[in-house]
């Protein structure tokens, strides 16, 4: 199947394109790597209310364009182009989770959709497994309200989240709840991650307030696979990129008077490269379109983008530095930020293997 996007889709990728290289360019890339982890708020807030990219799956009537999964695809592969290291995926993925739950819930969508809140996900406990819908985390029911009492591990964004939606175990079985960062009883903790332009941590709960949004498993594994697909939508943009840099060293790197993409070895790569990036691209943007309209396979091919978008930035992203030679080796060069990029998205949400596995398992019934 071949997706082509139309003009506005097209209009979307370049306004994204353009704010994103302007204001979150090597020079942001460079400052991330350096330990700065803070959040750049003008630039969040021009994709708020310049581009509106933040309410691209809001209703209207909360302030946002009730655009679709493939909308926020486009944007995702953007994000990925430029290791962008603002919370746009924690807040799309808690966004999602907003919208299938309690009228209640949904208050917070306007506060989104403006860029004044900025939600994160915490599904994973110990076992730091986005899929597993037993908690030790437990929300207690409490004067007509809730409390969460738990620990959550791979928390992105921890210290940007205004808010954050917690996965917990209650009595009638797991749910989700909101919770504020300045609420009592929470604590944050931000892990050493391995790429410094994705932010990683702990959410620590005692007996926090928190706001009931949705219940059931089945609620918490829609939530899982909208996050599987988004960090694959934006491997695919860290492929993209990463062949676009290899290519144009190729062309301009020059050895024994010749460019070194005139050789065959470096040909092979790139074109190994591409075959793979445009694989992955298909089945990412049908993906897309099956979560779009719940189609019964959508997690099927949730798992089969993931699986696919992994192989392809973790592969472009690799032959990205060694293209580069030397220089691609070196601190200062941005290539080894779309390997990492590719390598930390590669395990969030599940490995490879395990979506493998879960595809042969959802074929077999």
């Amino acid at each position: 199947m071949k997706f082509e996007l139309d003009e506005e889709q097209i209009a979307l990728q370049a306004a994204v394109h353009d704010l994103l290289t302007a204001k979150a360019g090597d020079e942001a890339l460079q400052r991330a790597m350096n330990g700065d982890q803070s959040l750049d708020r003008d630039t969040w807030l021009l994709l708020a209310n310049q581009v509106g990219a933040q309410g691209l799956c809001i209703p209207e009537e909360f302030g946002g364009s009730a655009a679709g999964f493939v909308e926020t695809t486009v944007v995702l592969e953007e994000v990925g182009r430029r290791c962008y290291a603002g919370p746009y995926f924690s807040n799309l993925v808690a966004t999602h989770a907003l919208l299938g739950g309690a009228d209640a819930a949904q208050e917070f969508l306007p506060q989104i959709a403006d860029g004044s809140s900025i939600f994160s996900v915490a599904l994973a406990d110990g076992g730091a497994n986005w899929y597993a819908t037993g908690y030790e985390t437990r929300a207690d029911q409490v004067d007509g309200g809730y409390t969460v009492t738990g620990s959550k591990k791979l928390v992105t964004d921890v210290s940007s989240a205004t808010h954050f939606v917690v996965a917990a175990t209650t009595d009638g079985g797991p749910g989700l709840f909101v919770v504020r960062r300045d609420g009592a009883g929470v604590s944050t903790e931000v892990d050493e991650s391995l790429d410094p332009t994705r932010q990683i941590g702990h959410l620590l709960l005692d007996s926090a307030p928190a706001q009931l949004v949705s219940r059931g498993s089945a609620v918490i594994e829609r939530v899982a696979d909208v996050a599987a697909h988004a960090l694959a939508a934006e491997m695919i943009g860290v492929a993209a990129e990463s062949l676009d840099r290899a290519v144009a060293w190729a062309r301009d790197r020059v050895q024994f008077g010749r460019p070194i993409g005139s050789f065959q070895a470096i040909k092979v790569k790139c074109a190994d490269v591409l075959l793979e990036l445009e694989t992955a691209r298909v089945l990412v943007y049908d993906a897309a379109y099956a979560l779009s309209i719940d189609d019964d396979d959508a997690p099927m091919l949730v798992s089969l983008a993931k699986q696919a978008a992994t192989d392809a930035a973790v592969r472009a992203s690799s032959e990205l530095i060694q293209i580069h030679g030397a220089i691609g080796f070196t601190w200062e060069h941005p290539a080894h930020l779309y390997f990492k990029r590719a390598r930390v998205n590669s395990l969030l949400v599940r490995d490879r293997n395990f979506h493998l596995d879960r595809v042969a398992d959802l074929i077999c019934g």
